[in-house]
């Protein structure tokens, strides 16, 4: 009985429940997805590079079930406020507490499994689409890879009942604890408190205080780290809250005590609306601005770190390729290199001893890349005079280049007279080492040099060097935070969308009397379509600027990784604008249907 119950309950406010369960089914599909990717065990064990993209998905997981525990703790008060004037008038009838309590434990669960189930058959054919997109982003073989994944699956399933297991306990807890007459008439009480003006001004100035200590530490990330981001976060927060309940709430009374706004068309009406609910929007705003905040930031952030992989790749080693004693094969592929400059070093080892010709570091002089702490982003590309190779400094500079580019074995290396090389009685090895003019004109004869190369080589230390190995691990790591911020922008787009969504649809019923009356009184169909579009419009528009400016100072604490911060907004803001106008636009569209006669 209270399975039918429950089953009838969630059928005949389907439509309601369906704007939270997008959100939900959103955000476990993408966990599935970002968990079948990091835990896919043999597909990562055939392709090495993938272990570094997966370790990123894993962390994007953590993240995005934090962000995903605070969107079902709070979408679970609007379960309750859609269903709780229910359960009074079932406990009027004579129903007792303790059987509607398993009730709402049963819809709550079965709301949540429906979600979670849906939302792993979403995320197997994600997983399949992003694994191709991954796949040939890394230019890696798709050998073993299983966009169905029978441990993610398990995974998914279990966090996600245990979270609304949680969230049924409570929404049990709160029904029996909360009187019937509060159950009854809870949504028809206005929200709203109307605050003196020095409160405003009070909190006005505390939450802006809050904000710009948020914004220093996130601005100061090198030097404050994982503390600094923590305050932050909770600064913001708090700061974003206290702006929204003192500017939000001194706006609509301002609008109120004016007479050339408030005696035009429906604008009384307007204030009224958002006055009546004032206390419940703050939370939501402040809630919604936060998510947008994040949301935006990981796609910005992720479609930054594509732009920057062929910068890292450029700064990892000045040269593109370097060899010992390459065979014929490898000369072949050598030879098919386009624009390079190749030079060529005898060396011979003795003991704990390399020793090389000054000769060749006169005709070919070595490269090395300097670095300065006001800028570790750029590489600064230099030539070692032969002259100073002869001794020793108290930094080693040139030996440790030579160590690190023509070396395998970190010997110490000794240049030399041609004459006293000659005299050393040890085989002479051959390294060559080849700058190219572009790395990406060249990518394919390198991918193929890398795939020659025998495991014997690389013990005998014949492989030294190969820039292409170093784009794998490179794309490895920022692919997989591109795609990660990416797909976490879209869940967390899909959370505060419903959020809002819910909040301003869950009210349509009791606001479509007032609307009624409306008409009843003679106002336009068409003036009153504008008063929804502006009302719908404003709550979509604060959370945005506010998120729109959480996202451009927060973008501070990546300048250290990401050069040029702010080059890479354009796309990703479009992006984002554009879904963001469709979830408004859609809004709209549903609340116009539900309060306007047709």
């Amino acid at each position: 009985m209270l399975l039918k119950l429950s089953l009838t309950g969630i059928k005949s406010r389907f439509k309601d429940y369906l704007i939270l369960l997008s959100g939900l089914i959103m955000a476990s599909a993408i966990f599935y997805m970002f968990e079948a990717l990091a835990t896919n065990q043999e597909f990562i064990k055939q392709n090495a590079t993938v272990k570094y993209a997966a370790m990123i998905f894993q962390f994007g997981s953590v993240l995005l079930a934090i962000i995903t525990l605070f969107y079902i703790i709070y979408a679970n008060t609007f379960l309750m406020s859609m269903r709780q004037r229910d359960y009074g008038l079932f406990m009027m009838l004579g129903a007792k507490k303790r059987k509607i309590g398993r009730l709402i434990f049963m819809e709550t669960l079965i709301i949540g499994l429906i979600a979670t189930v849906v939302g792993a058959l979403v995320g197997v054919g994600l997983t399949y689409s992003v694994g191709q997109l991954l796949i040939g982003k890394m230019d890696i073989a798709p050998h073993s890879f299983q966009p169905f994944y029978i441990p993610a699956i398990l995974i998914t399933l279990l966090f996600f009942i245990v979270i609304f297991m949680i969230a049924a306990l409570f929404n049990r807890h709160v029904l029996l604890n909360t009187p019937i007459l509060k159950l009854l008439n809870e949504a028809e009480q206005p929200n709203s408190k109307k605050m003196k003006l020095r409160t405003i001004l009070i909190q006005s100035v505390m939450g802006l205080g809050l904000i710009i200590i948020g914004y220093y530490l996130l601005s100061h990330m090198a030097q404050y780290q994982v503390a600094g981001l923590a305050v932050s976060i909770v600064t913001i927060f708090v700061g974003t809250f206290l702006i929204f309940n003192s500017l939000f709430s001194g706006l609509v009374q301002l609008l109120k005590r004016s007479k050339k706004f408030s005696e035009k068309q429906l604008n009384t009406f307007l204030v009224g609306q958002l006055s009546f609910r004032l206390g419940s929007l703050n939370r939501v705003l402040t809630m919604v601005a936060m998510l947008f905040a994040l949301a935006l930031g990981a796609i910005t952030v992720g479609m930054g770190f594509s732009g920057i992989t062929d910068k890292s790749v450029d700064n990892a080693s000045p040269y593109d390729v370097v060899l010992q004693d390459p065979s014929a094969k490898e000369q072949k592929l050598l030879g098919q290199l386009t624009d390079k400059k190749e030079a060529i070093y005898a060396t011979k080892k003795v003991g704990d001893k390399r020793y090389f010709k000054k000769s060749d570091f006169v005709k070919s002089p070595l490269y090395m890349l300097s670095f300065t702490a006001s800028n570790m982003n750029a590489g600064k590309l230099s030539k070692i005079d032969p002259n100073n190779m002869t001794t020793k400094n108290e930094d080693d500079v040139w030996g440790n280049v030579v160590r690190t580019t023509l070396e395998s074995d970190m010997l110490d290396p000794e240049i030399v007279s041609d004459k006293s090389f000659s005299t050393i009685s040890a085989p002479t090895r051959n390294v060559y080492a080849i700058r190219l003019a572009s790395f990406k004109d060249n990518k394919d004869t390198l991918k193929s040099l890398s795939q020659g190369i025998s495991q014997s080589q690389v013990e005998s230390s014949t492989y030294l060097m190969n820039k292409y190995v170093v784009y794998q691990s490179i794309n490895g790591i920022f692919g997989g935070m591109e795609f990660m911020g990416f797909f976490l922008g879209i869940a967390m787009l899909a959370m505060l969308a419903s959020i809002l969504m819910f909040k301003i649809l869950s009210s349509a019923a009791a606001d479509k009397k007032r609307y009624d009356l409306l008409d009843q009184l003679g106002a336009r169909h068409q003036l009153m379509k504008k008063s929804i579009n502006r009302e719908i419009g404003i709550l979509f528009l604060l959370p945005g600027i506010v998120g729109v400016t959480h996202v451009l100072f927060g973008l501070q604490m990546f300048k250290e990784m990401i050069p040029d911060t702010y080059s890479h907004i354009a796309i990703p803001f479009i992006i984002f604008a554009v879904l963001y106008l469709g979830y408004y636009w859609l809004t709209v569209s549903l609340y116009k249907g539900i309060v306007l006669k047709k």
